[in-house]
């Protein structure tokens, strides 16, 4: 009732001819609000606005008739307002029709038309209807009177088929269902062609014959205008089930189904033009048919409009509106939109960074089977962010993750056995995870997959959780790397040109290098240029060097980079060039490259391609000799036996001579006897 208008207002406006206005002046003069009570007045208006069309006023029209309210009872009269209100798609006239057609009253019984009433009432989310259907459906007597009027009624039929599709009062047979939908379709129920459709789809193991039966069912329910028969048959069409796969023909169906507001076809339609599938790509379009469905609550549509905000395709970009829509995606249990979430509030995407709530949506779509949600909650509890540090956790969903066959978890979960492995850590990693972790990679390794040769490699040339095996470690890094491990096959070609156990043979790793190096692994690239340098196959090339690499140190390889400086350093391979030897050197020092950052020292130190510069000279002299190269640790000990840049001191001197001849510097040890050590 519109309570903002006086009564006066709403006599004129009924007056008029509104029938709003008609229903609500009926209603005033039933109670007597602001008015004498008059049921002649409200007989007269609520008729005058059910006759005007208002679905409310017919429901309320009938409601008076069933019950003798103002107006003599009259079953039939009734009948007829609800049936026209429920033809407009008022709930509860749908409700009341369905339970007049059970009892019979103003109509012949017909438990099969109750039902569909019902249905659609349940649909609308009216709450008294779906117990009703419910109770309908597993009645014995519904059963009884549906199986005779199946004879002649197919609505009763496919009511039949849902009896035994659902297990309503009865055990589940799927093949009862089939026998009563394909009676149903064969009268032409849309529904029922529609259902018939889906179960032979939807068959196990599904061959081209049941493809086929459930494109003609689909097609028969597309003459008939039913919209989720159009919708999928264009998913058949998309896919290519039962046909050649023909995107325009999908989007016809899709277009068909969407125009009649129904929200899957709408969301696949707007992906249609989101991806440019039998249409030219349209991400505004995309944004309109996903706004459609998203208004009748469909989660898919609701994630994709929350992707095309987040990534500003088709509208403007707007972190906070894909949120909100990834929000309401996500409270409709879509799964795709409770990972996003969680990745945006991993990575700090448009909201602050909250590890807790990333680790709350994961969970959540990870518990909807999300592999890839999985994955990331095993790699937070792997490593602790943001999370107390779970190894049961993480190997839990690892797991469940690499079950599902999402291929990074293969990979997470063998360097999870290899971290394991590999790191002192008895009191977190008891000894059954390291039996369990050999467990893992020799059975996966054994079955043929390449990432768990690969580390079974690891383990046995590093004698992890085992004794160093550099014979097994061949043979393993030899399966891995023949099925294209890029890893392995660098790994391989490590072991031709220095290892104990295979025979050295420059070829061969170059070989290895080389099918590593396609697959773009930086370090065998830098490999391929020593090789070349080295004249380790043939004489030395260093312009060959040189192009290899400054591929890898592109990549971003600190060991090429440092080769690169060398090469501009010394003119080989190129003119010198110091100024660019320095550049290269800061690159890869400044990713902790002990021997750039002992080069880039030794430029600043005597100003070479660079201003002089003895302090930053001296930071980065000692940071390399701090990590055991023997070249800094020589230069360092210079630099205290001189007093160059740092006071003298001869006993400093004499430690780092010893440190640096220690690991192998021949000068060191002979300026350590000059020092008389």
């Amino acid at each position: 009732m519109d309570t903002d208008k006086s009564v006066e207002e709403l006599i004129t406006a009924a007056e008029d001819g509104d029938p709003r206005a008609q229903l609500d002046l009926a209603l005033i003069y039933r109670t007597g609000r602001g008015v004498a009570q008059d049921n002649a007045q409200a007989i007269y208006w609520v008729r005058k606005a059910a006759e005007g069309g208002n679905a409310a006023a017919q429901a309320n029209l009938g409601g008076c008739y069933l019950r003798g309210l103002v107006v003599e009872k009259d079953y039939a009269q009734a009948f007829q307002w609800y049936e026209r209100s429920a033809l407009k798609r008022y709930a509860e006239a749908e409700y009341v029709l369905a339970n007049l057609y059970e009892n019979g009253f103003g109509v012949e019984k017909n438990l099969a038309n109750a039902l569909d009433w019902v249905l659609k009432a349940a649909a609308q989310g009216y709450p008294q209807a779906r117990p009703k259907a419910e109770a309908l459906y597993t009645s014995r007597a519904v059963h009884e009177w549906l199986e005779e009027a199946a004879k002649t009624q197919p609505n009763a039929a496919f009511h039949l088929g849902t009896i035994w599709s659902r297990g309503y009062g009865v055990e589940k047979d799927l093949g009862k269902a089939q026998d009563w939908y394909l009676k149903s379709a064969e009268a032409g129920h849309a529904e029922a062609q529609y259902r018939l459709g889906s179960l032979y789809q939807n068959t196990r193991d599904a061959t081209d014959e049941h493809l086929q039966q459930a494109m003609r069912w689909y097609r028969a329910g597309d003459m008939r205008g039913y919209a989720p028969s159009q919708n999928n048959l264009g998913v058949m069409f998309s896919m290519g089930l039962g046909v050649p796969k023909d995107d325009e023909q999908a989007f016809e169906c899709f277009f068909r189904a969407a125009s009649q507001g129904y929200a899957s076809a709408q969301h696949n339609l707007g992906t249609m033009y989101q991806n440019g599938w039998g249409v030219p790509r349209d991400d505004a379009k995309a944004a309109e048919w996903f706004l459609k469905a998203a208004a009748q609550e469909d989660s898919s549509a609701e994630y994709s409009l929350g992707y095309l905000y987040a990534n500003g395709l088709g509208v403007e970009k707007d972190d906070a509106k894909a949120m909100a829509w990834y929000e309401k995606a996500a409270a409709h249990n879509n799964a795709e939109a409770q990972y996003a979430l969680g990745m945006h509030f991993q990575e700090g995407m448009g909201v602050k960074r909250n590890y807790e709530k990333a680790i709350a949506w994961y969970r959540k779509a990870a518990r909807e089977g999300h592999a890839a949600a999985q994955n990331s909650l095993g790699l937070m509890y792997h490593h602790g962010a943001g999370v107390k540090k779970d190894y049961k956790e993480a190997l839990q969903w690892y797991t469940s993750a690499d079950s599902a066959g999402y291929p990074e978890a293969e990979e997470n979960l063998g360097k999870f056995y290899q971290d394991g492995l590999s790191s002192d850590r008895e009191h977190e990693k008891p000894r059954e995870f390291y039996r369990k972790a050999i467990e893992w990679l020799t059975q996966n390794a054994h079955e043929g997959n390449a990432q768990a040769q690969y580390l079974f490699g690891t383990v046995h040339q590093e004698g992890i959780g085992m004794r160093a095996d550099e014979k097994a470690a061949a043979f393993w890094y030899e399966k891995a790397a023949a099925q294209g491990h890029k890893e392995a096959q660098y790994r391989l070609g490590c072991m031709y040109q220095d290892s104990l156990y295979l025979d050295v043979d420059y070829g061969k790793a170059l070989s290895w290098f080389e099918k590593s190096a396609a697959q773009g692994n930086a370090a065998a690239l830098n490999n391929i240029g020593s090789i070349y340098a080295e004249g380790l196959v043939g004489d030395a090339d260093h312009k060959r060097a040189l192009h290899y690499y400054e591929q890898a140190a592109a990549l971003g390889n600190a060991a090429a980079q440092n080769n690169m400086g060398f090469a501009y350093a010394n003119g080989i391979g190129t003119e010198q060039d110091e100024a660019k030897a320095a550049d290269w050197y800061r690159r890869a020092a400044a990713q902790g490259n002990n021997a750039a950052q002992y080069n880039l020292g030794t430029l600043y130190l005597h100003g070479k391609g660079v201003a002089r510069d003895e302090k930053a000279a001296l930071d980065l002299i000692e940071k390399a000799a701090a990590v055991k190269n023997s070249a800094a640790q020589f230069t360092l000990g210079w630099m205290y036996e001189k007093g160059v840049v740092v006071p003298r001191d001869l006993n400093k001197a004499a430690y780092l001579y010893s440190e640096s001849a220690k690991n192998g510097e021949e000068m060191a040890k002979e300026a350590l006897k000059n020092l008389g050590g």
